[in-house]
This record gives structure tokens, C-alpha cells and sequence, in this order.
């Protein structure tokens, strides 16, 4: 309509901050006259205050159904809306046409000129969250997607990796049980002696943990290739 109209608390709809209801009767002559359908349907809801939705409106929203924060969606609300499930990145999902391009191309590089691709430890990650179900609750709730650390021109720092990461797989994955990095940290690494106690511990391992999780994973390309699933 060219004019801002908001709601005051007290319930009176108001335009440029003047009462409604004094220039309602100039705002609708003038709508008529600019034969202005849509200003003039929306100004009649709002005296009425009322909202139109047009029929091509779509709303679009994403939700982790098992999140331990809120309550679960209302049943009688999921009724309402078409639904659709998005799997987390896995070794028997993964291909070019389910990696997003931003991510399919994106580098992790290391301190010692080594570059990683950044898809294969995503998918190497949820790997191994998924080893670990027997002791980990509402699994799929912990699983990470393709967007968890958003990259930048083709990027991942390792910095970003230790701050959001591996504070993610510390404090929320293993909160309940921090042995099962140990174990498995000490299995891989082969040395008995290693020991959990602070987060600063765990971090000495990042680029240990990232390799692994990386070369656990082949490339697109092979399983694009022999269109195998993984076991």
C-alpha cells in the first residue's frame, strides 16, 4: 500500500504513527481510485485485523524431532503440514548428488600442508557417533549434517573444527561417558597410556581424529564408481 502500519499495544492499528480509523476513509477513496486490488483488500483486513495468505505461500522449516531442549511437536500440529525426512550424511547416502557443492568441494587443511576433504570427515564423524549407539541416547539427534560448520571460499579451519566440533563431540555426544573417546582414542592411536581428563586433552588429538575419520571414508568418485554400498 506505500504505507507502514504496525499494531500499538493496546490493540489500535495505527498508520505513520496517526489513528487508523481517522484517515481510513482517505486511505480506501484513494486505493479505489488507484484501482490498488491488493492495497485494498489488504486494508480491509487490516481493519478487521485480520491477515491474508495467498494460496502459492509456502513455508519451509527444519526441526530435529528428538531435540532433548523443547518438547516434542504437538501431534495435532505435525497434522497439519507436509512432511519430510532429510538424513544425516552416511557412508550409504553419500554420493555427488546428495553432497552439497559447497561442501563436495570444500578443503580442511592441516598443520602440516595436508588437505583433508571435508565431506569425508563429516561423513567419517557420523560413522563414528553411529559405532557408538549402544551407549549414546537418541542418536539421531546427534549425527551432524552437511552445514554444521558452514565453509568459506572452498574452507574449514582447523580452528573452526576444535571450537564447534570437538566441543560438540565432548560436551553433548560422550557427555555421559568420556571413556569411549578414551578407548577408542587409545585403540587407534595404540597407546594405553593416553588420558582423558579436560577438553585441552582431548583437542591434542584433533588432527590424529580427523585423519582417521577421513581415510575411513572413500571419495565419491570410488563408490560413484562401483556402486557398491559401503559395509
Amino acid at each position: 500500500m506505500g504505507y507502514k502500519a504496525n499494531v500499538s499495544n493496546d490493540g489500535v492499528i495505527q498508520v505513520d504513527g496517526t489513528n487508523f480509523e481517522l484517515f481510513g476513509n482517505w486511505f480506501e477513496q484513494k486505493l479505489k481510485h488507484n484501482s490498488n486490488q491488493n492495497g485494498l483488500r489488504l486494508f480491509n483486513n487490516l481493519k478487521s485485523r485480520k491477515i491474508n495468505i495467498p494460496s502459492n505461500l509456502s513455508i519451509i522449516a527444519t526441526i530435529n524431532t528428538s531435540d532433548e531442549s523443547i518438547y516434542y511437536l504437538d501431534s495435532a500440529f505435525k497434522r497439519r503440514w507436509d512432511w519430510e525426512y532429510v538424513d544425516a550424511p552416511s557412508k550409504a547416502n553419500m554420493s555427488s548428488k546428495t553432497i552439497p557443492d559447497a561442501v563436495l568441494y570444500t578443503n580442511l587443511p592441516l598443520s602440516d600442508g595436508k588437505f583433508l576433504d571435508w565431506y569425508r570427515c563429516i561423513v567419517g564423524v557420523n560413522e563414528f557417533i553411529k559405532s557408538h549407539s549402544y551407549s549414546i541416547r537418541r542418536i539421531e539427534d546427534k549425527l551432524i549434517g552437511w552445514w554444521f560448520i558452514k565453509p568459506k571460499d572452498g574452507e574449514v579451519t582447523l580452528e573452526q573444527v576444535q571450537d564447534k566440533l570437538m566441543f560438540y563431540l565432548w560436551d553433548s555426544v560422550f557427555a555421559r561417558n568420556k571413556q569411549l573417546l578414551t578407548e577408542f582414542i587409545r585403540d587407534k592411536l595404540k597407546n594405553k597410556n593416553i588420558s582423558l581428563v579436560t577438553f585441552t586433552d582431548f583437542l591434542i588429538y584433533t588432527t590424529d581424529l580427523l585423519e582417521y575419520w577421513h581415510d575411513s571414508v572413500p571419495t565419491v568418485e570410488e563408490k560413484d564408481d562401483d556402486d557398491i554400498p559401503f559395509n
